[in-house]
């Protein structure tokens, strides 16, 4: 996410990576430069070129939603993120629970909902407090590619404060695991992002008719901000395509930005090269990039339809 992709409890380094993903993102959406000391954040006018590579034309892996029983959502092939560090790098104000009130399947469609209630974690050593409850899930168990097109159909919440996404961290971490990585080098700045970090959609409640794409790199982020009026009001499909040579962003399967690689150096481009990313779907509440939140529009909801993954087949 610029938010800022889980048994995050049983692999130390991935948790901090996650954790640390999550303390940069807001401060990536919105440039700010407390959180990220020196690192750039470029608001790229890189040319829109439709992507060059192909696609199989059926999916490989698909939750339709629409055929799906009620209630909780399969954990085979979803996990929660439940780590009661995770929403306070960026001084969000949900907990992120596996209760069936904040992520569920419900009238044919995965819902993701915020409510404004008190939370702390169970056995949370520190006894954070939380005036929101909300869910994060990710595809860690049932999907992780190195190349190819995701599309995701959604509604998205309304609502100052709202910080809804879909994205998309390393499964495997081959840049920094190479590095053996301390404690010392997850606490700098942007130290994560060697295995990269790809964000398909970001909406931000206090900008309301906007929607932003990005892409972070160790050296460097790129990323675009474009109308959509009706993101609250309508189903979109958004799509992110990730081919060897570029990464391209589509609304309702029409591209409106890319970024190409600009060469082999990881730090400028860590994907591919056996780089496996998962993807992440949450639903933040206020801190650093969303802003104070309108608690008239109680409860929040983001509703998916269905998630397409399309196997890379070549330029």
């Amino acid at each position: 996410m610029t938010r800022a992709s889980e048994q995050l409890s049983a692999d130390p380094v991935f948790d901090r990576e996650t954790l640390l993903k999550r303390a940069t993102v807001g401060a990536l959406a919105l440039g700010l430069g407390p959180l990220l000391s020196g690192c750039g954040n470029k608001k790229s006018d890189t040319e829109v070129v439709r992507g060059s590579g192909e696609f199989a034309q059926t999916p490989s892996w698909e939750q339709d939603f629409s055929s799906m029983p009620e209630g909780p959502i399969n954990p085979t092939v979803w996990n929660f993120e439940l780590n009661p560090e995770v929403p306070g790098y960026n001084n969000e104000q949900q907990g992120y629970t596996d209760s069936v009130k904040n992520v569920r399947i419900e009238d044919g469609l995965l819902i993701i909902e915020a409510h404004k209630e008190p939370y702390q974690y169970p056995n949370d050593p520190e006894s954070r407090a939380f005036r929101y409850t909300s869910g994060r899930i990710d595809t860690r168990s049932s999907l992780a590619f190195e190349h190819g097109k995701v599309e995701v159909n959604m509604r998205l919440p309304e609502g100052a404060g709202v910080w809804p996404a879909f994205w998309f961290l390393s499964a495997n971490n081959p840049y920094t695991s190479k590095l053996h990585p301390t404690d010392e080098d997850w606490q700098k700045p942007r130290f994560y992002l060697k295995d990269g970090e790809l964000d398909g959609l970001e909406y931000y409640g206090d900008n309301p008719g906007m929607i932003e794409a990005t892409v972070h790199t160790f050296v460097e982020s790129f990323s675009k901000q474009v109308p959509l009026t009706d993101a609250t009001e309508k189903f979109h499909t958004y799509g992110v395509e990730l081919t060897p040579q570029k990464i391209v962003w589509t609304l309702d399967s029409k591209p409106y930005y890319s970024v190409k690689k600009p060469s082999d150096n990881p730090d400028e481009w860590a994907f591919g090269n056996g780089n496996k990313l998962y993807m992440i779907l949450n639903l933040a509440m206020g801190g650093t990039a969303s802003g104070e939140i309108d608690d008239s529009k109680a409860p929040w909801r983001m509703e998916v339809g269905n998630i397409r993954f399309y196997e890379y087949t070549g330029e």
